[in-house]
């Protein structure tokens, strides 16, 4: 089992010996964190086997019958029953759309993990002889002082097992870590500027090309920032703005051919996958800094409160569907990416629309900054027109 392997979503076992109070203490959490807006995510290891099915029933004749995989759904609930170990691929998407994910059991495997004590103090014993790993916290029935640990758990913080605050507090605080990433940038200017007739990355809206600006922008909020473009197309850059201003910038190269702005974004995905990726396209010429920063600030806030969606992006003005090419993008889009493509789908926003994503509304005033310039007179329009002022946010969201 690769259970270990899962990166979406943190997940946090508790493991004990049976009469520990492992599923008493997972339901109040999870009743806790579902309160608060979290999806929360539970996996139950069986160690002696289960009866899910009821016999007689058409899903147990069926599988009695030999259907190696069978699904029964209605409206409100879906059930599906394999009949062959879980692989590590069924695990990604059965919690894909979990913020967390809480197990019970797995004390085997290198979890990170709540080791539940017993009153007979046989789990205590079985510490003081194996000393598994990855250790989080130890919750007991009672008061114990450190020096009744083994020494290397005598630095793990212990709660009492009746101390659901003190639980609660540790548990949300160790999954807003997990949750915290480095933020990368990524510019969008791979593409070919055919209805524009010349290259969109050079062309000259505030000063200097999109190129500079956007990418000024992106460092100015990312730890790192990349472009995504095409080989020849950085050496024609190159030549055209000098070698010395393209110093601070990182070519990013597609390594998945042919999908447009899907390929940029799968590229820069699967080059970082333990980061937030800031995607932004070029040809954005209103596109500025208070936006990018409500962007980044909905979704640190949604981090915060356990509700990271796999994405944020704005919902457009003109139509109300996802922005995709303006949007902070987490590492859990990768698989979903790869998995649309497989269907034969390369529309980000096709993608964002069938996902838990949170979507905003551009800030008043600045209802136009994510409108697409593609044609020469599109360019005219927008150098001629300066950005406006400040834009309005909601109360609490500047």
């Amino acid at each position: 089992m690769a259970l270990d392997k899962l990166k979406h979503p943190p997940l946090l076992a508790f493991c004990g010996f049976s009469g520990s109070g492992k599923s008493t203490l997972l339901s109040k959490l999870v009743q806790s964190l579902s309160a608060r807006g979290s999806r929360v995510g539970y996996l139950k290891h069986a160690g002696h086997g289960f009866m899910i099915d009821q016999p007689g029933k058409d899903t147990d004749r069926l599988r009695q019958s030999g259907a190696r995989t069978v699904l029964i759904h209605h409206a409100a609930q879906t059930a599906v029953l394999h009949s062959h170990a879980p692989r590590w691929g069924e695990f990604e998407s059965a919690f894909a759309d979990c913020h967390v994910l809480l197990v019970e059991g797995h004390k085997g495997l290198p979890l990170p993990k709540v080791v539940l004590l017993d009153q007979a103090g046989d789990m205590l014993r079985a510490l003081q002889a194996e000393q598994p790993s990855a250790i989080e916290a130890l919750v007991g029935p009672e008061a114990l002082p450190s020096e009744a640990l083994p020494p290397a758990l005598q630095h793990v913080p212990y709660f009492q097992r009746d101390d659901l605050a003190a639980i609660e507090a540790f548990v949300r605080g160790y999954f807003a870590r997990q949750l915290q990433r480095p933020l990368y940038g990524l510019l969008l200017a791979g593409g070919y500027s055919t209805r524009m007739g010349r290259d969109k990355a050079l062309l000259n809206y505030h000063g200097q090309p999109q190129l500079l600006h956007l990418q000024a922008l992106l460092q100015a909020h990312c730890e790192h920032s990349f472009v995504s473009c095409r080989p020849q197309q950085w050496q024609d850059w190159s030549k055209t703005l000098g070698p010395e201003s393209l110093a601070s910038l990182n070519p990013l190269y597609d390594r998945f051919l042919d999908f447009g702005p899907f390929s940029g974004l799968l590229t820069a995905l699967q080059h970082q996958r333990q980061a937030d990726w800031l995607v932004v396209a070029c040809d954005l010429p209103r596109l500025s800094a208070a936006v990018l920063q409500q962007l980044i600030q909905a979704h640190s806030s949604e981090i915060v409160a356990l509700r990271s969606p796999l994405a944020t992006a704005f919902s457009s003005a003109h139509d109300g569907l996802p922005e995709p090419l303006c949007t902070l993008y987490t590492p859990a889009m990768y698989p979903r990416l790869l998995q649309f493509l497989g269907q034969g789908y390369t529309c980000p926003r096709k993608v964002l629309l069938n996902s838990p994503v949170q979507l905003l509304p551009l800030p008043a005033g600045m209802t136009d900054a994510l409108d697409n310039a593609n044609h020469p007179e599109d360019f005219e329009r927008y150098r001629q027109t300066p950005v406006s002022g400040q834009p309005s946010f909601p109360q609490g969201e500047a």
